[in-house]
């Protein structure tokens, strides 16, 4: 990967269907939708020298246009359903935005609109630490309160047992290998990891960590409700 001169895609995806929230990233917070809020974060940071959508859903790709960002196709159905990969969904994105601008982009900013505690500073100092690192993959945590050394089971024939890999009887929680819980407020890929590698955490993986208050992914009711509380109350974060 060159050191200078990036050529970075900024990718909003942001599929119509969803069972958790119908409509969710046309869901507002604070009066304004979902995928406007990425849009807007989006368009503040200098260093993307292209913001698109990727959409199935021509309510969405209107409210995207309409924000300010570039929606050069509506996404392939195939690529749009709810078991459907992220790798798929930006490795279509890469290609478009290569062929449209006769490009090679080096690296894609993954901007979900279900993260809307964001900001546009979180954003640029993660492209200054992918920058410096030069990972395949630079991806944004914050702590886990559920540890699968410790508190977490699985299934094995009729009983339950602690996750593979995690055999080892840890008496604490505070004693348990330290792990970090993934979230949605930034991915930063190689076009390596995505054109060649094709793994979702490729080899070289590096994290970013974040408060948990900025880490809510808006999945649930619950999480809407957890970030109208932390809005309303200027609770700092």
């Amino acid at each position: 990967m060159p050191e200078d001169n990036l050529k970075v895609l900024g990718l909003i995806p942001a599929r119509g269907g969803s069972k958790g929230i119908p409509d969710k990233n046309l869901m507002k917070v604070e009066g304004k939708e979902l995928v406007r809020l990425a849009v807007e974060i989006g368009l503040s940071i200098s260093e993307l020298d292209y913001l698109i959508c990727s959409t199935d859903s021509q309510r969405i790709a209107d409210c995207a246009k309409d924000s300010g960002a570039f929606v050069p196709f509506i996404r392939p159905t195939e690529l749009a359903q709810d078991d459907t990969p992220m790798l798929p969904v930006i490795e279509h994105a890469i290609l478009e935005i290569e062929r449209i601008f006769s490009c090679t982009l080096d690296c894609v900013v993954l901007l979900d609109p279900t993260a809307p505690m964001r900001t546009a500073d979180d954003i640029n100092d993660a492209l200054k630490f992918f920058r410096k690192n030069k990972p395949d993959l630079l991806v944004s945590v914050h702590r886990g309160h559920h540890n699968p050394y410790f508190n977490m089971l699985e299934k094995k024939g009729d009983f339950f047992c602690l996750p593979k890999g995690a055999e080892e009887n840890y008496g604490s929680r505070q004693v348990a290998p330290l792990v970090y819980q993934i979230n949605t407020v930034v991915w930063i890929y190689s076009r390596n990891a995505i054109i060649n590698e094709r793994v979702r955490i490729p080899k070289s993986t590096l994290i970013y960590e974040f408060p948990e208050s900025k880490s809510i992914d808006l999945d649930t009711p619950d999480d809407l409700m957890k970030i109208n509380y932390f809005l309303k109350s200027n609770t700092p974060y």
